[in-house]
């Protein structure tokens, strides 16, 4: 259970499944040979990033209390986090080695770039935000790459959701996490413009996320969801669960409170994700 706390594996998981939906949203008609590979390259970078985030984030989340992390609620020895990610970048490396140069460039570029934030670039505003919502989208564009076609407007268009999305999610959690951000000097919006200004931003991108879903349905961005009912049934708990969010954000930026739409807004993004895969293929 320790470990599954300190890889996020539901965040994992998101991630792999990010991966597959991005192949069937670009037309992928069967399991091609590299989309396993890539899932798992995917899933492995993933825990490697997040093994190492609470290594290296362990005296700000003492500051902040957080009870989810391992690290803060078990023994205070960060060997094995290290460790832990270590493994999970080797095998993050093999397998997108397995899946392709373009899989491997990726992969790799996002470790670094995870590790770089996490050792240097804490307080250079606002790399956190954009960085991180940049985890978002990828997946999805990884899994477009693997069905050997170009990348589908449709496509496009949902990897454009998920960042501004990821966007307003990576702002809002950073609001619970603003006391320890700022004790430890991370350059964050909450640290630099006030809990309230980053309250309106990520409801305002997690809103526009949510209104974004229904530009296919309306728009001819892609014949497979354009006046596609299936697609608007499909998409609308997620439109409703973002839009939920952002209002109730607004009401109140408590940490607890915070922590509570952490885990509906992970609900949305899975529904996001379904409405797109059930769109192109009904």
């Amino acid at each position: 259970m320790t470990l599954l706390r300190l890889i996020r594996i539901e965040y994992c998981l998101l991630g792999a499944a990010g991966v597959v939906t991005g192949a069937i949203v670009n037309g992928a008609t069967g399991l091609t040979a590299t989309l396993p590979a890539t899932a798992a390259a995917v899933f492995f970078v993933a825990a490697g990033c997040y093994a190492f985030d609470d290594y290296f984030d362990l005296y700000a989340d003492l500051a902040n209390g957080r009870r989810d992390r391992p690290l803060v609620t078990g023994r205070r020895d960060r060997r094995p986090a290290a460790i832990v990610g270590g493994v999970c970048f080797v095998l993050a490396a093999v397998a997108a080695f397995l899946a392709g140069p373009a899989v491997l460039a990726v992969v790799a570029g996002g470790g670094a770039s995870a590790l770089a934030y996490n050792r240097w670039l804490q307080r250079a505003y606002p790399v956190k935000n954009l960085l991180l919502a940049g985890a978002f989208p990828t997946p999805l564009l990884l899994g477009g790459i693997t069905s050997g076609a170009c990348l589908s407007p449709a496509l496009v268009w949902c990897a454009a959701v998920a960042y501004v999305g990821g966007l307003g999610f990576e702002v809002m959690i950073d609001i619970a996490d603003v006391e320890g951000d700022r004790a430890s000097g991370a350059g964050t919006l909450s640290t630099r413009r006030g809990t309230t200004v980053a309250s309106r931003v990520a409801a305002a991108a997690l809103s526009a996320a949510g209104l974004l879903l229904l530009v296919p349905f309306m728009a001819p961005i892609d014949p497979r969801l354009h006046g596609d009912a299936i697609y608007l049934l499909a998409a609308l708990p997620a439109v409703a669960g973002a839009l939920h969010i952002a209002l109730s954000l607004l009401r109140d930026q408590s940490p607890a409170h915070v922590f509570v739409l952490k885990r509906r807004a992970f609900v949305a993004l899975l529904f996001a994700l379904v409405a797109f895969a059930v769109g192109v293929l009904a």
